[in-house]
């Protein structure tokens, strides 16, 4: 058998021998590529996913009356804009969009509204905080954004927009395109709004989008549990069409129900928030809706509470929320 092999080799290089130089030759397989081109209408029926981001207060800036509004402003002009969110921007930025409640005007503004304890006022460069931290949208709809009346609000609004943020609360909707669909957000307080205005504004909403978050301001300071209030309006929300209702304003977590298939996060709690240097609960969280899409419908597809705390330090309020695995004592 071997003497037939070295034969059979003789006779290749003697073959080859009458080409002249031996050459080596290297076999290179060619692979074919087809390009297929996939129309954007059966794009956009492929099932798709829009993730929502919310979170709780930012008050960007501090109270006038104490030394909180430049306690903050000395943190920013030390560490720049970009320190704020630095811990949860990669989450922020992962998702569609991030909305979180502005609790505080953006303004320079110096004739104050009467009888208020607590006056929230913060520079319009401040949002910045946002943009760098990949923060789209803010709700306005809470108890400080008439803390210096309509110049404050006006120049809260104009600074915002300067800044491509959107915004939303009260009389003001907003509306965004998203992936083939359209979603929407609405904001309240629970002193100037009623149940059944509820069900009316979110009735007509919902006709407008796909998906639609109603931000609430409501509830009790410091209340871990919803009041009877906070749930009526809820779920009227959730029967007149909302897809998520999220809400601020104790200062504190609250629990999230399920009811008909909506989630409703009672309270996000305090976030970036220049309101207190040392609050009495440091715990807040992120929520992230989840939602399918397919054939331009969304369906509520998964939730997730990402647990923070509103400080990356222990000891005081350095108004850097952190992931809670991230805190350093």
């Amino acid at each position: 058998m071997i003497d037939r092999i070295l034969a059979f080799l003789a006779i290749i290089i003697t073959a080859l021998g009458g080409m002249g130089e031996l050459h080596n030759f290297e076999y290179k397989p060619t692979l074919q590529q087809t390009q297929v081109e996939i129309p954007a209408d059966d794009l956009l029926k492929l099932p798709q996913t829009i993730v929502i981001s919310a979170a709780g207060d930012f008050t960007l800036g501090g109270d006038v009356l104490t030394s909180g509004e430049k306690r903050f402003g000395k943190m920013y002009d030390t560490e720049g804009a970009e320190w704020f969110l630095r811990n949860v921007k990669e989450i922020f930025a992962a998702d569609d969009f991030t909305v979180v409640n502005l609790e505080t005007t953006l303004t320079d503004a110096v004739t104050q509204r009467p009888g208020r304890q607590f006056l929230f006022r913060g520079e319009e460069e401040y949002t910045s905080i946002l943009t760098e931290g990949s923060v789209e949208i803010v709700s306005v709809a809470n108890n400080h954004h008439n803390d210096f009346l309509s110049e404050g609000k006006e120049d809260t609004k104009a600074a915002l927009t300067a800044a491509d943020i959107a915004y939303f609360g009260y009389s003001d909707e907003y509306y965004t395109e998203c992936k083939g669909v359209t979603l929407g957000f609405l904001g309240f307080t629970q002193w100037d709004i009623t149940a059944p205005e509820v069900t009316e504004r979110v009735t007509a909403a919902a006709e407008k989008c796909e998906i639609l978050t109603v931000y609430f301001h409501w509830g009790e300071e410091y209340n871990y549990k919803p009041t009877n209030l906070q749930q009526t309006l809820g779920h009227a929300a959730v029967n007149a069409g909302a897809d998520l209702v999220v809400g601020t304003h104790p200062h504190v977590v609250g629990e999230i129900e399920n009811y008909n298939g909506v989630n409703i996060v009672y309270s996000l709690g305090n976030f970036c928030y220049g309101g207190h240097s040392d609050p009495p609960d440091y715990n807040t969280f992120i929520f992230q809706q989840t939602f399918t899409i397919e054939d331009g419908q969304a369906t509520p597809s998964g939730s997730e509470v990402i647990e923070c705390k509103l400080s990356s330090e222990t000891e005081r309020n350095n108004y850097q929320p952190t992931k809670k695995l991230d805190i350093r004592s």
